[in-house]
């Protein structure tokens, strides 16, 4: 048996549908700090775009901003290992053996060591 999985675009403004021929879609804005993301109509994103032109046209175009890098550990895999061993045998029985190991328990092994 086929099975066909249809997923339908709606605009988050208006509830209507959104086709490939509206020439709607996604639009990102960010403001005041807030970035957002909007599905709106091809009519709503004109009118959207007849909106902001005064002020997109005055406005200063700004550098993108990334997400800010995960620090990654420096350890390898055996001190973690040997962290996660110590730290189960001195008060953390739950620590798991995979993910980010609390700073509490690597301050206190740092201390221990």
């Amino acid at each position: 048996m086929a099975k066909q999985t249809i997923t339908t675009l709606t605009s988050d403004l208006s509830g209507k549908d959104i086709t490939e021929e509206s020439g709607g879609g996604s639009v990102t804005l960010a403001y005041d700090g807030k970035t957002v993301e909007v599905d709106l109509t091809g009519a709503e994103i004109e009118k959207l775009e007849k909106v902001l032109a005064p002020y997109l046209d005055k406005g200063r175009r700004t550098a993108a901003t990334s997400r800010p890098q995960l620090k990654s550990s420096k350890r390898n895999k055996k001190d973690l290992a040997d962290m996660r061993t110590w730290g189960r045998a001195n008060g953390w029985p739950s620590l798991g053996d995979r993910g980010r190991i609390p700073a509490d328990v690597e301050a206190a092994y740092e201390s221990a060591h």
